[in-house]
């Protein structure tokens, strides 16, 4: 006989048959002859004052939990206790099972709080324990006590069906509303738009700023069009900006300052055109190129030496010191290379334009002064110097100290024109 018996643990499913009422118990016949009771604080839908006779009769089942094993007081024999409520409570946990699944976001009332954390209630589910441990929350003790009788956010952890428990988490589910603001946050934004964020910190390469809940970085390349030394300069810790968005890639934003501003080179050539006429700076001289003149704080525009003067013995160098104000015209932009050209003797009047010069022609010079190339001459109005013409006229010099020696300063001559490229080279 011992054989078939079936042994019966607490937290046990069992199912029951009636064999006695009374005022505040409904006794049964399990399994095995043993015998069990339902107190009608552990029946799940009793109300206060009920009798239990007029809803209970014998012969009836009850399916229920085994709460607790006691001692039948008169036989010794083993009493079990049972509950319906805990037995609707394990069937509740279903609910649970699901909320975890779903890693869903819920909020219970704080009822009870201790040393360990706080006992809340879900919904009507008063028959379920639901726990949160004091590390489960971003919270001391005194803290959540405070928080009793309100709402919290949890999310569902663990579901203990043996003892009915569920464990839960408000660091979880505030990790998850935050992650849920940050995604949504995120998907805002768009490429190239214009966004209003605050300053939450600055680095030698640049800025983070905070779009919501997205943390930009603004790199001190995007502040401005020109080199940027300082980030401090441009943005300060706490400061409300407006920003363009450049990159959006892999979770991570790029902003750009600059991107708001006009580019220093489109402002510099709506003010510049080809053919403007202006005084200006000159900022260096280089010998072998020319002069750079001052156009913006930016930009500087390039004067070569041949565009000093139409005296192609007329030197730069020796008329103009940095810091100099000169008179320059614009001759050409180059959008691409992003460079302009200028000239000061386009500001001048040609005088070689109205000369007419053939070759083999002789013509009547005054000798200006004599120089190791050859003599400087004057030809209505104008003056260059023709090299090695002079010795045209005298075959038997060829020493610049013997040419000085013969020729007479301010004097005229007629001289031979064996080559007119020099003379004719700057003219119009």
């Amino acid at each position: 006989m011992s054989e078939n018996l079936v042994t019966i643990k607490e937290g046990q499913e069992v199912t029951g048959r009636i064999i006695n009422v009374s005022k505040d118990a409904i006794y049964l016949e399990l399994p095995n002859e043993t015998k069990g009771v339902i107190y009608t604080n552990d029946l799940s839908d009793y109300v206060e004052g009920q009798k239990l006779r007029d809803y209970y009769f014998e012969g009836g089942e009850f399916t229920a939990l085994v709460k607790q094993i006691a001692k039948d007081k008169k036989s010794d024999a083993n009493l079990y206790i049972l509950s319906t409520k805990l037995y609707k409570a394990r069937t509740d946990l279903k609910v649970f099972d699901e909320l975890k699944a779903n890693d869903e976001i819920i909020q219970a009332k704080v009822m009870f709080v201790n040393h360990a954390g706080a006992d809340l209630l879900y919904k009507n589910h008063s028959d379920i324990k639901v726990f949160l441990p004091l590390k489960n929350i971003y919270l001391k003790e005194e803290a959540l006590r405070a928080l009793k009788g309100q709402m919290i956010d949890v999310v569902v952890t663990t579901v203990d069906h043996d003892a009915i428990k569920v464990i839960v988490s408000n660091a979880a589910a505030q990790a998850k509303i935050k992650k849920a603001k940050y995604e949504a946050s995120f998907n805002s934004l768009e490429l190239n738009s214009v966004v209003e964020g605050t300053v939450e910190s600055v680095t030698d390469f640049g800025a983070f700023v905070k779009l919501g809940e997205v943390t930009a970085l603004l790199h001190r390349n995007e502040l401005d069009h020109k080199m940027v030394r300082n980030v401090n300069d441009y943005v300060k810790v706490g400061q409300t900006i407006n920003a363009k968005i450049i990159k959006i890639e892999d979770g991570k934003v790029g902003l750009s300052l600059k991107a708001l501003k006009a580019h220093p080179w489109d402002v510099l050539t709506e003010k510049f055109h080809v053919g403007d006429v202006f005084d200006g700076e000159v900022k260096q001289i280089i010998p072998a190129a020319g002069v750079l003149i001052k156009l913006t704080d930016e930009y500087a525009g390039l004067m070569p030496n041949v565009e000093y003067s139409w005296r192609t013995n007329e030197r730069v160098a020796d008329n103009v010191k940095e810091g100099d104000t000169l008179t320059v015209k614009i001759v050409s932009i180059d959008g691409a290379k992003k460079r302009i050209s200028l000239s000061h003797r386009e500001t001048v009047e040609n005088t070689w334009k109205n000369v007419n010069l053939q070759k083999g022609a002789v013509v009547n010079v005054e000798i200006a002064k004599i120089e190791e190339k050859g003599a400087v001459v004057n030809y209505e109005n104008v003056s260059n110097i023709l090299d090695g013409c002079i010795n045209n006229l005298f075959n038997s010099i060829y020493t610049y100290d013997e040419l000085y020696k013969q020729i007479m300063i301010n004097s005229d001559y007629d001289i031979f024109i064996p080559n007119i490229i020099q003379l004719q080279k700057h003219s119009n």
